[in-house]
């Protein structure tokens, strides 16, 4: 495989803004069937941070997709993919920037990113999603948008959880994920695990939900992935079904069943006090029989209803609190000031100061030193570190 287009450039970041740049590059691929080759647009996410910070969509991030996909159109190819760096495919919106987002604002910015992903949905040659890590929110619809999903498999999280910040999936995913993988998929993934403290799917969920199409090895997953485009482009009989129709019909009881089973769940989990769940399932069961340009526009006029509400910006504090601050204080010292451990002291020799010590010398194979008022207690406390562990230790009274 050869490529003849570098990456773009990246996008200089916005006040407050981590920018994902959608960069592009143009892969030939041989091909058995095809005397020239197959070519694929490539496009790769990426905010330049390390895998602590996932690859978000902001105003300018969808920018540098919609001029990314915009190239990619330009060059022709026979297929498009999209794909993430190391360690995140993308995780959708930033929540702590949507709270500050008046309606109007909300509107534009939800706007842009249906225009851009549907440019996906919408394109002239197939187009792939290779997930490569971590797909969440706005990450997983971008997904959904694509012909077709392939994952790695080592892949620990995949999921929707609007539902469980207050607010509903705002790019097709209560319009996309039924018509794909059905009814009762759908209310498992946007319901039942967002309000079950936002279970996330596993490569192996994913794949048995028919929320992707296959699952690769992530030891070389992207040549992996790019043959299984090949072989797709190769054999008819994969391609999908006419575009924006059920890939998984389903009968009338499987639909009852599962908007019923979603109630449940939505009554036993919120006692009917929060209204996303089952504004969710509302679109859900109106993707069964409407368009999905009307089904998109209700998702719209939901989302924009949901995400000005006290719960929404309860929920989005109470989640930035717990899972980020509480990793990385804000108060936490500078990890470029900090030095390497040589040596731990451990004030007493009981059982607790030993069990201390001994985790200290196991963990960071330094020496620790024991210390105590009382020396035959000191001794004592010593030989019972010294008879689990190597004598790493140095004792004083």
């Amino acid at each position: 495989m050869t490529t003849i287009e570098k990456p773009s450039t990246a996008v200089e970041p916005a006040h407050g803004e981590v920018v994902t740049v959608a960069g592009h590059r143009l892969v030939h691929l041989h091909a058995p069937g095809h005397p020239t080759g197959v070519t694929v647009s490539l496009i790769t996410l990426d905010n330049g941070r390390d895998q602590q910070r996932p690859n978000t969509f902001e105003p300018q991030g969808l920018t540098s997709l919609d001029a990314a996909i915009t190239t990619a159109l330009a060059a022709k190819p026979d297929a498009i993919a999209i794909t993430g760096k190391p360690g995140s495919f993308a995780a959708g919106a930033d929540m702590g920037q949507l709270v500050g987002f008046d309606r109007a604002a909300a509107e534009e910015f939800a706007a842009l990113g249906r225009r851009v992903f549907g440019r996906l949905r919408d394109a002239p040659v197939p187009t792939f999603a290779l997930i490569n890590a971590s797909a969440m929110g706005g990450g997983l619809e971008l997904a959904l948008h694509c012909d077709y999903r392939v994952l790695a498999s080592d892949t620990r999280a995949l999921s929707l959880p609007e539902v469980s910040l207050g607010i509903v999936p705002g790019w097709g995913g209560t319009q996309l994920l039924p018509r794909i993988a059905g009814p009762k998929t759908a209310v498992a993934v946007i319901v039942e695990n967002a309000l079950n403290q936002n279970r996330p799917m596993r490569a192996e969920d994913a794949l048995w939900l028919d929320v992707v199409d296959a699952v690769l090895d992530s030891a070389d997953f992207h040549d992996t992935a790019l043959a299984w485009i090949v072989d797709v482009l190769q054999d008819p009989s994969r391609q999908p079904p006419a575009r924006h129709q059920s890939r998984r019909p389903a009968t009338v009881e499987d639909w009852t069943d599962a908007l019923d089973r979603g109630k449940r769940i939505a009554d036993r989990r919120t006692h009917g006090a929060a209204p996303a769940a089952y504004r969710a399932l509302e679109l859900i069961e109106l993707s069964r029989t409407t368009e999905l340009a009307d089904g998109l526009a209700a998702e719209r006029h939901t989302f924009l209803d949901l995400i000005n509400t006290q719960q929404f910006r309860a929920s989005v504090y109470s989640f930035d609190l717990v899972q980020r601050r509480s990793r990385t204080p804000s108060d936490a010292m500078d990890l470029a000031l900090s030095r390497d451990v040589t040596k731990v002291g451990v004030i007493g020799a009981g059982l607790m100061a030993g069990q201390l010590a001994l985790l200290f010398a196991r963990s960071l194979h330094v020496p620790v030193l024991l210390t105590d008022v009382d020396q035959a207690r000191l001794d004592a406390g010593v030989a019972a570190v010294h008879a689990t562990s190597r004598p790493w230790f140095v004792s004083t009274a």
